[in-house]
C-alpha cells in the first residue's frame, strides 16, 4: 500500500460490536472456545489456562478477564491482522476500506485471506468487486455441508458498510448498539456483552471437553483450520534433523576451505565453522518453522 495504515477507533469498535466483548471464556457459533474480543483459544492456551502477548505479557484468563487485559488482547491479534492487510495489499487503502479488510481477515484467518479471491481482485484495481467478495463468506461447515449463518452475514453486512464508507463511526446498522447481557470479571469490573450468541462455559469444562474428544474431535470450518496452522507454527521447533544438517554444511565449509587452502589466522576457521553451524542451523530452522506449515483450506 501506499501508506501505511493501523486500525482506527472506528474499526475497533466495529470489531467490538461484532464479535463481542467477554471476559469469561464461551464457546462461538461454531462451538470453538473463545474469550476477549473473538480470541480463539488454542489448544495449548485452553490447557495452561494462559495467553502469552507478544510483549511478554501474560493473560491468565481462567477467573476472568478485566478490561485492560481484554483490550491489551485485542490489540495485540488485531496487530496480526493489520500486518496481514498491509503487507498482502499492494494497492491504496482508504482508512475505512483498511478497518474492513482487518475485520474480514480477522474472522476468516490470514492464510485464507492471502489466498482468497478478493485478494487477487483488490490488488488488480478491483475495488468495486470486493463487497461481493465478503459477502461470499458468509457460511460454516455443520455436519459435513455448507450452511449459511445469519451472524456471518450480519458481519459481512457490517464489513461491506465500512467499506464502502457508510459506517464511519463503527456502529451495527447505523446505530449504537446496546448490551445484550453484562458480564462480571475476577476483580469485579462489569463489561458490557455485545452479540450474545454463545454461551459462557467455565475453563475446567472446556479443558475437561478437550481430553474428553482428543481423538474424536475434527475441524468443522475454516477458522478451525487456521487455528490449526498458527498453532502448529507456534509450537515448531528445530529437530535434531536440523542439527544434522547444519553439521553437514560445517563439514562441506571446511572441505572447501582445505580445497582452496584459504590462509586464515589460528582459531579463526573454528570461528568462521561455529557461525556457519549456528546460521545454517537457524536459516534451516527458519524455514522449517515459517514456511514448511501450510494448512489446506478449501
Amino acid at each position: 500500500m501506499a501508506k501505511q495504515l493501523k486500525i482506527s477507533t472506528a474499526g475497533l469498535k466495529m470489531l467490538m460490536n461484532i464479535e463481542g466483548v467477554r471476559g469469561e471464556v464461551y464457546r462461538d457459533s461454531s462451538g470453538i472456545p473463545t474469550v476477549g474480543v473473538g480470541h480463539v483459544l488454542t489448544q495449548s492456551e485452553r490447557s495452561s489456562g494462559k495467553i502469552y502477548l507478544t510483549n511478554g505479557d501474560v493473560v491468565d484468563f481462567r477467573s476472568g478477564m478485566n478490561h485492560a487485559e481484554i483490550m491489551n488482547l485485542m490489540l495485540d491479534d488485531v496487530s496480526r491482522f493489520e500486518d496481514a492487510v498491509e503487507r498482502s495489499v499492494k494497492v491504496s487503502l482508504e482508512q475505512y476500506q483498511f478497518d474492513a479488510l482487518v475485520s474480514f481477515a480477522f474472522n476468516i484467518g490470514e492464510p485464507a485471506f492471502e489466498k482468497s479471491t478478493l485478494l487477487k481482485l483488490l490488488n488488480k484495481g478491483a475495488y468495486e468487486q470486493v463487497p461481493a467478495q465478503i459477502r461470499r463468506w458468509n457460511k460454516t461447515t455443520i455436519g459435513g455441508r455448507k450452511v449459511v449463518v445469519k451472524g456471518l452475514e450480519n458481519r459481512r453486512d457490517a464489513e461491506v458498510s465500512m467499506w464502502e464508507g457508510q459506517n464511519p463511526s463503527g456502529n451495527i446498522d447505523g446505530q449504537e448498539q446496546r448490551p445484550d447481557e453484562y458480564t462480571t470479571t475476577a476483580d469485579g469490573e462489569t463489561l458490557p456483552v455485545w452479540n450474545g450468541s454463545g454461551d459462557l462455559v467455565p475453563i475446567g469444562s472446556v479443558i475437561q471437553h478437550e481430553q474428553e474428544n482428543a481423538n474424536t474431535s475434527t475441524p468443522n470450518d475454516e477458522m478451525t483450520e487456521f487455528l490449526r496452522w498458527r498453532e502448529d507454527r507456534a509450537n515448531s521447533k528445530p529437530t535434531a534433523q536440523s542439527k544434522i544438517l547444519g553439521a553437514v554444511g560445517a563439514m562441506i565449509a571446511s572441505a572447501l576451505l582445505a580445497r582452496y587452502g584459504l590462509d586464515l589466522p589460528p582459531g579463526t576457521v573454528e570461528d568462521v565453522l561455529t557461525w556457519i553451524v549456528i546460521g545454517g542451523g537457524s536459516l534451516i530452522a527458519y524455514f522449517r518453522k515459517f514456511k514448511t506449515i501450510k494448512p489446506k483450506l478449501s
